[in-house]
C-alpha cells in the first residue's frame, strides 16, 4: 500500500465558460463480453473517501464514480476514451493482463447509459491492441480505431461496432488497403456524416510523418492517404488528433525536433485530400506535452502542459483559442495553478470548454478531482475539490451532449488492479 500511496496521482478538473454567440456544436477532440464482463452499472469506487461537491455557481454537482469495468483479479482495465451517443456514452479502454503480455491489450467498447449502466460491452478479440485507442460515432454505429500488435510488427486497426453492441464485419488492418509507413503510432479518429478521419503518425525512409486518410461506413479508404508533416514528426511525441469541422477536417500532431515539443495544424479540404490551411504552431512556447483540442463551431480551443511563458519551475496548463485556419485568437494563459500538471483532456457540449488534467506530484496522499470556472481569456477562479478516491491513473477522458458531462478515469480497486469509472455532471 505504501508504493501505491507514492505514486498516486492528482487530477484537476477546469471548466471554462464561451460566449457561444451562433456558434453550432463541434465535435471534442482529443480522443472503449468476454474477460470484461458485462456487470450492472451503479457500483461507487471502492474505498473511496471525501464526498461529491456542488461546484461554485453556475457550475453543476458531480456524481459518485460508478464502475463500468469488471475485470477479474489481475487483470487491468485502463485507457478510457469517451464519446457521446444520443443519450448513452461509448467508452473504449484496453484490457491489460490476463493470457496477455504486458506490452499488449485486448480493445473493449462498452456502451453505458447516462447513470453509468452497462448497455453491452464488446471485446475486440481478432486483433490485440497497443496503448490508447480512439473512439468516434458516424450516426450509424461506432469506429474504435488503434495501434495494432500483430507479432510481426505494428499496424493501424479499426474496428466497426454497430450500435447495439454486434460487430460489423473483422477488424481492418489499414497496411492491406493503403501504405501506413513503417511502425505506425498515434492514431486517431473522428466522424463526419456517414465517414470517419483516421490520422497517424508512419516513417518513411527518411523520416516520421503524420498522415490522414478519409474511411467510408465500411471502412474502405478512400482516395490516398495525405502526408501533413512539415517539419516531420520525430521521438515519442507523436499522437495525432483528427477533427471534423462541419465542412472540413482539422489535424493536430507533435514534432519533437530540435529538442522541443511544438504541436502542428492543418486545416484539410472536406474531402481530406488536399492541406487548405496550415501548419500552424499552436503551442510557441515548444517546452512540455502534446495537446488535447477541441472546436465550437468557431475556434478551436487547445490545452496543453508546459513550463509556460512566465517560466514557472513546474509545468502548468495552458488554454488557447484559434481560428479554423490555426491562427491565435487568445494567447496562451495559464490556468492551473498546481505543480507537475500533465496530460490534458477537454471537451464542448455546445455551451462550456471543460479541461480534465492530473497531477503528478508525489506530495498528494489522494487522487484530487478539481474543477473552476474562467472567462474566455482563460483565466480561472479558485480550484474547487470535486471529490476524493483512493487511487488513480493518468489518462481521463471527458464527453458531453445535451445537458451532461461525463468524465472517465482509471482507478484502482481492492481485490483487482483497475477499472475504470465514470462520474457524471449533473448526477443522472
Amino acid at each position: 500500500m505504501d508504493d501505491m500511496i507514492s505514486s498516486r496521482i492528482a487530477v484537476s478538473l477546469l471548466t471554462v465558460f464561451v460566449a457561444l454567440g451562433t456558434a453550432a456544436c463541434g465535435g471534442g477532440g482529443g480522443g472503449s463480453g468476454s474477460d470484461g464482463g458485462t456487470g450492472s452499472g451503479g457500483t461507487s469506487a471502492s474505498g473511496s473517501g471525501g464526498s461529491t461537491t456542488g461546484g461554485p455557481e453556475g457550475l453543476p454537482t458531480f456524481s459518485e464514480p460508478v464502475q463500468v469495468t469488471f475485470v477479474p483479479s489481475g487483470q487491468t482495465a485502463r485507457d478510457p476514451v469517451l464519446v457521446a451517443v444520443g443519450e448513452d456514452y461509448g467508452v473504449a479502454w484496453s484490457r491489460y493482463g490476463g493470457e496477455l503480455d504486458e506490452f499488449t491489450a485486448q480493445i473493449h467498447l462498452t456502451r453505458i447509459d447516462a447513470s453509468g449502466t452497462v448497455i453491452w460491452d464488446t471485446a475486440i478479440d481478432d486483433v490485440l491492441g497497443n496503448g490508447r485507442a480512439a473512439v468516434a460515432h458516424d450516426g450509424v454505429g461506432f469506429g474504435v480505431a488503434f495501434k495494432a500488435d500483430t507479432g510481426t510488427g505494428t499496424d493501424v486497426a479499426v474496428a466497426r461496432i454497430a450500435d447495439d453492441g454486434s460487430r460489423s464485419g473483422p477488424t481492418v488492418l489499414l497496411s492491406a488497403l493503403t501504405d501506413v509507413g513503417a511502425t505506425p503510432d498515434g492514431v486517431g479518429l473522428a466522424s463526419s456524416p456517414g465517414a470517419f478521419g483516421l490520422s497517424w503518425v508512419g516513417a518513411s525512409q527518411t523520416d516520421k510523418e503524420a498522415r490522414f486518410v478519409r474511411l467510408d461506413a465500411e471502412l474502405g479508404v478512400v482516395g490516398t492517404p495525405i502526408l501533413l508533416s512539415d517539419p516531420a514528426v520525430h521521438g515519442s511525441s507523436s499522437r495525432t488528433l483528427p477533427l471534423w469541422l462541419g465542412d472540413a477536417w482539422g489535424v493536430v500532431w507533435t514534432s519533437t525536433a530540435g529538442g522541443t515539443t511544438h504541436a502542428y495544424y492543418v486545416r484539410l479540404s472536406a474531402d481530406g485530400g488536399s492541406i487548405e490551411a496550415g501548419p500552424e504552431i499552436l503551442n510557441p512556447n515548444g517546452d512540455g506535452g502534446e495537446p488535447a483540442v477541441a472546436y465550437d463551431g468557431e475556434h478551436l480551443a487547445a490545452v496543453w502542459s508546459d513550463y509556460g511563458p512566465e517560466g514557472i519551475p513546474n509545468p502548468a496548463i495552458l488554454f488557447a483559442l484559434f481560428d479554423r485556419d490555426g491562427k491565435p485568437v487568445v494567447a496562451p494563459t495559464r490556468i492551473s495553478t498546481s505543480a507537475s500538471d500533465h496530460g490534458p483532456t477537454i471537451g464542448y457540449d455546445g455551451d462550456i470548454f471543460t479541461f480534465v488534467w492530473y497531477d503528478d506530484d508525489p506530495s498528494h496522499a489522494l487522487l484530487w478531482l478539481e474543477y473552476a470556472a474562467a472567462d474566455r481569456e482563460g483565466s480561472p477562479s479558485a480550484e474547487h475539490l470535486l471529490r476524493e478516491v483512493i487511487e488513480g491513473a493518468p489518462g481521463p477522458s471527458l464527453a458531453a451532449r445535451d445537458g451532461q458531462w461525463a468524465l472517465a478515469f482509471t482507478q484502482w480497486v481492492e481485490g483487482t488492479d483497475a477499472q475504470v469509472f465514470v462520474s457524471f455532471a449533473p448526477p443522472p
